[in-house]
């Protein structure tokens, strides 16, 4: 009988994936945020609580200057 050879692999943790973002307002896709607009995210792993007002997407404007 053969004997089998344990191996040590590297996993890895589960993280949220975003795939795409479409900009319902310009109705463009990866390209666009629109201020003040909406957009749908796909991804996976992609959860929030609705009833957090402290969880979810938030984006702000930075400006950078050498």
């Amino acid at each position: 009988m053969r004997e089998a050879a344990v191996e040590k692999i590297k996993s890895f943790k589960p993280a949220p994936t975003l795939l795409e973002f479409h900009d319902v307002s310009s109705q463009t896709t990866n390209s666009r945020l629109t201020p003040c607009g909406i957009g749908k995210l796909l991804g996976d792993g992609l959860k929030i609580d609705l009833y957090n007002d402290e969880e979810g997407i938030f984006f702000y404007s930075y400006y950078w200057r050498d």
